[in-house]
C-alpha cells in the first residue's frame, strides 16, 4: 500500500496533547521515549556516506558507541553497533577492537580503507513513539515525533527540525488510512524517507562534496586550451584544499591526494602541448615539479610505514628486534619530515609561489600565451594522443621478455601513467562503457608495474640504509638485509608476472576498444551526445552557460 508517512512539522508543537486532538477518535499511548546526542562521522571524501552507509557516534552518557546504519533505514530498521571501549574514539577502521569477520568493522574499512574519521556535524535527536488505538484499546499504528537540533557552537546558533511519522501495523489499513487523512488535513508539507539527509542540507552540510578525482564537464567541440585551463584549475584546487589536513597530520591520504593532483597537472602540460606559449609551458612544469618535490620525502617515509606488517611476516622471528629499531627511526624521521613541510606550507615563500600559479591560470590565462594548437577541437587532441600513447605503450611492452632491462619495464609504467592520465581527463568525451572498459584493462597492469617499481625503490631506500654514516645496531644491519632479500625475491616474482598481464592487457578486444576511440567516423559524436549527461552530473555545469562562461567557472 502506497501512502505518505513523514511530515515536517512547523510553528507547530510536538506535543502529546495537540497530537490528541489531531488523531482523535484515535487515543495516544506513550510506548517510547529516546534521547541521543549524535556525531555525524565520516573521512575528509565522505567514504562512508557515498558507500549508502552513516557512522553515528552518541556520546550520551550509558549509551557511548557507534551505530552504522543504511541511509535509507535510519530509525527504520536496525543499525550495527559497537560500543566504545575505553576512553579514547577511533579515528582509524582498524581502531575498532573487533573479532575479524565482523560486518561493523568491514563496511568500515570497506569505506574508509587509510583514511581517518572526521566529525562531519554534532546534533541532538529527541524521539517520542506513541501507538495509536482505536476505541476498542488495539494498537493499529505508531505515531512518532522527531526532533533533531543542530548544537549551538560559538558562531552557529541553535537551530532545530521536527518531524512527524507514521508506522503501519500490519491488517488496520482502513485505520492508516484514516490517520493519515488527519495528518494531511493539518497541511503539512510532507517529506521524504530521507528526511535526517534533508535536514543535513538544510544544516549545510555535504559528506560527499569532496572529490579527488575532478568530472570536468567537456564537450567534443571545446577548444583544447580552455579545457586544459578548466582542469588544471581544478587540480589545483584540490592541492589546496589538501593543505591543511597535511598540516594537522590528520591522515596520509592527504599529501597523497595533494601530490597526485600535482603529478596530473604536470603530466596534462606534457600530453598535451603546444596550447600555451614553450616559455610559459616550461616555467608551469618546473613551478609544480619543484613544489610537489618539497614533500617527496614525507611521502616515502609514509609508505615504508605502511609495509611495517608485511616487513615482520618477510624476515624470520629472530629478526624481529632489527625490524622495530629500523621502524623506530622511520618514525622519528618521519616526524623530523613531517614538521620540515608543515614549516615549507605556511610559509611566505611556498604562499607567494602558489599564488603566482594561480593567478597565472586566472581568467583566461592571458599571462600563459597561445600556442599552435590551443584552438583545436578537443576531440581531435583526444584521438590523436590515446593514439599516440596507446601504441607506444604497445610497441614497449611487446618486445618486455625474461632478458628485458628493469629499465625498459619502468619506462613501461610511466607510459601507462600517462595513458591512464589522458583516460581520466578525455574520458568524458566517450561512452561511459568505453570509458570504463579502456580503464578496467589498464588497472591490471598498471598494478603489476606499480607494485614492481615500489619494490624497487623500498630496496634502494634500505641500500641507502645501509650505506648511512651513522652507527647501527648489529640487529638492524641484519634485519635491513634479510629485508633486501626478501623484496628483491618478491619483486623478481612481479617482474615474472610483467609479460602475463601485458599481453591481458594488449588483447584484440582491447586492441579494437582503443580504436573506436580513436575511429574518425562519427559514431562517436553521437556516442558524446548520448553521455553527455552523464558528465555534467558533477560539476557546476548549466545547459545555459556560454562556452565561454563554463570554463571561467
Amino acid at each position: 500500500m502506497e501512502y505518505e508517512r513523514t511530515w515536517r512539522v512547523e510553528e507547530s508543537s510536538l506535543e502529546s496533547s495537540v497530537w490528541a486532538d489531531i488523531v482523535n477518535p484515535f487515543t495516544l499511548q506513550l510506548e517510547q521515549r529516546v534521547r541521543n546526542q549524535y556525531q555525524l562521522l565520516d573521512t575528509f571524501e565522505g567514504g562512508i556516506w557515498k558507500q549508502g552507509d552513516m557512522l553515528l557516534y552518541n556520546s550520551i552518557s550509558g549509551h557511548r558507541g557507534y551505530e552504522l546504519w543504511k541511509r535509507a533505514d535510519f530509525l527504520s530498521g536496525l543499525p550495527l553497533t559497537m560500543a566504545q571501549e575505553g576512553r579514547k574514539k577511533a579515528r582509524f577502521w582498524w581502531e575498532f577492537a573487533t573479532q575479524e569477520g565482523n560486518p561493523f568493522q568491514e563496511q568500515i574499512k570497506s569505506a574508509c580503507k587509510l583514511r581517518a574519521l572526521l566529525e562531519v556535524h554534532s546534533f541532538n535527536l529527541e524521539k517520542i513513539r506513541y501507538a495509536v488505538k482505536n476505541e476498542d484499546l488495539k494498537s493499529v499504528a505508531w505515531l512518532e515525533l522527531i526532533t533533531l537540533r543542530n548544537r549551538a557552537t560559538d558562531d552557529v546558533p541553535e537551530s532545530s527540525r521536527q518531524f512527524v511519522r507514521i508506522l503501519p501495523l500490519r491488517g488496520y489499513d482502513h485505520e492508516l488510512k484514516k490517520l493519515q487523512k488527519k495528518i494531511q488535513q493539518m497541511g503539512l508539507p510532507p517529506c521524504s524517507d530521507q528526511w535526517l539527509e534533508k535536514y543535513l542540507v538544510e544544516s549545510g552540510i555535504e559528506p560527499s562534496a569532496y572529490h579527488a578525482k575532478p568530472s570536468i564537464p567537456i564537450e567534443a567541440d571545446d577548444p583544447v586550451r580552455d579545457m586544459v585551463l578548466h582542469y588544471i584549475r581544478t587540480l589545483l584546487d584540490i592541492a589546496r584544499v589538501n593543505e591543511a589536513g597535511i598540516i594537522e597530520d590528520i591522515d596520509i591520504e592527504f599529501l597523497h591526494d595533494y601530490r597526485v593532483s600535482l603529478r596530473k597537472i604536470r603530466s596534462i602540460l606534457s600530453l598535451v602541448r603546444n596550447i600555451f606559449s614553450s616559455e610559459q609551458t616550461r616555467w608551469l612544469k618546473r613551478e609544480f615539479a619543484a613544489i610537489a618535490k618539497r614533500t617527496n620525502h614525507l611521502r616515502d617515509l609514509d609508505v615504508y610505514l605502511l609495509e611495517q606488517e608485511n616487513y615482520r611476516e618477510m624476515v624470520p622471528a629472530a629478526l624481529s628486534d632489527g625490524v622495530d629499531e629500523l621502524f623506530t627511526s622511520l618514525v622519528a624521521a618521519r616526524k623530523r619530515e613531517l614538521s620540515r613541510v608543515r614549516r615549507w606550507l605556511r610559509s611566505t615563500e611556498y604562499r607567494n609561489a602558489i599564488e603566482k600559479l594561480q593567478l597565472s591560470l586566472a581568467g583566461e590565462g592571458e599571462v600563459l600565451g597561445v600556442g599552435d594548437k590551443a584552438e583545436q577541437a578537443v576531440i581531435t587532441v583526444a584521438r590523436r594522443e590515446f593514439s599516440k600513447k596507446f601504441h607506444k605503450v604497445g610497441k614497449l611492452g611487446s618486445r618486455i621478455d625474461a632478458s628485458t632491462p628493469d629499465e625498459e619495464v619502468h619506462d613501461l609504467r610511466i607510459e601507462c601513467k600517462k595513458l591512464r592520465y589522458l583516460l581520466e581527463f578525455f574520458g568524458g568525451l566517450f561512452s561511459r562503457k568505453m570509458q570504463r572498459g579502456a580503464v578496467s584493462t589498464l588497472k591490471k597492469l598498471q598494478d603489476n608495474l606499480g607494485r614492481f617499481n615500489d619494490l624497487s625503490v623500498q630496496q634502494e631506500s634500505l641500500e641507502a640504509q645501509l650505506k648511512a654514516p651513522d652507527q647501527k645496531q648489529p640487529p638492524l644491519l641484519a634485519a635491513v638485509g634479510g629485508l633486501i632479500g626478501a623484496l628483491n625475491h618478491e619483486q623478481r616474482m612481479e617482474r615474472a608476472r610483467v609479460t602475463e598481464t601485458f599481453r591481458q592487457f594488449y588483447s584484440a578486444q582491447t586492441r579494437e576498444l582503443y580504436a573506436a576511440m580513436v575511429s574518425e567516423g562519427e559514431s562517436e559524436k553521437t556516442t558524446v551526445q548520448s553521455e553527455r549527461s552523464e558528465s555534467r552530473v558533477k560539476g557546476d555545469y548549466n545547459p545555459g552557460d556560454s562556452k565561454e562562461k563554463r570554463v571561467k567557472k
